[in-house]
């Protein structure tokens, strides 16, 4: 907050919000439909809990998605001093750092997939050599400049898979924020988890369709500043 002067025989100045606007969760339905041949369930050579486990796993994959395309498609609204799209510059990265620091109070984390990770290191060679063997096992540098960096886990494009197979985070983009009690992203999930089957006598090749239905929506809600970091080469 700003400290302001008073003159004497003023009570307050002006009041200060942590947050002042109103934020819209507007949650979608989202469905995975599986077919499943009834044959293959009365043998048993179909495994119920592995689709269990899969569907779980693509309603968890798509959340983090949601929540990360939310944050990320912030790039063009920041600051520009919270902003940076280039080459590595350390001097670049270090007046980010220090900004947020100083804004936040705070220690300052960076974020970001395996592959924009491993994009920071010293331009000059000499100075690689101490990182070298941390670099080469964990495929990033842990701390660097004062800063920790956390991988976030991979996501594929549902839709390119079998073709391009584009990775649903960034590999240019590290993200820059205190690491504090609040999480910047908010996820809203609406109502319960519903499940649909079409049994096999009313499916004229005795398949079964199992649906399952979700109600989320994702968006960023937090009063802790931020930088994003693009490190284009």
């Amino acid at each position: 907050f700003q400290v302001n002067i008073l003159a004497r025989g003023i009570n307050r100045g002006a009041a200060q919000r942590i947050y002042d606007e109103n934020l819209t969760l507007i949650p979608t339905n989202r469905e995975v439909t599986v077919s499943m041949d009834w044959y293959q369930i009365a043998s048993g050579r179909y495994d119920m809990g592995d689709y269990l486990f899969r569907v779980g796993r693509s309603f968890a994959a798509d959340m983090s998605q949601l929540a990360y395309n939310a944050f990320d498609a912030t790039f063009a609204n920041l600051p520009t001093p919270l902003k940076y799209s280039g080459a590595y510059d350390y001097n670049m990265f270090d007046t980010m750092v220090q900004r947020l620091q100083a804004l936040n109070g705070q220690a300052i984390y960076g974020f970001g997939s395996l592959g924009a990770l491993a994009k920071v290191l010293p331009n000059n060679d000499f100075l690689k050599i101490p990182f070298a063997e941390e670099w080469g096992t964990m495929g990033y540098v842990g701390a660097y400049r004062r800063v920790k960096f956390v991988e976030i886990q991979q996501n594929m494009i549902p839709s390119t898979i079998g073709t391009s197979m584009d990775f649903g985070i960034s590999q240019n983009r590290i993200y820059l924020m205190p690491m504090s009690a609040e999480k910047p992203m908010k996820v809203g999930i609406e109502g319960n988890t519903l499940v649909y089957e079409a049994d096999a006598e009313t499916t004229p090749d005795n398949t079964i369709f199992v649906t399952t239905q979700m109600s989320y929506g994702a968006v960023l809600a937090t009063a802790n500043r931020y930088g994003i970091y693009e490190i284009s080469a």
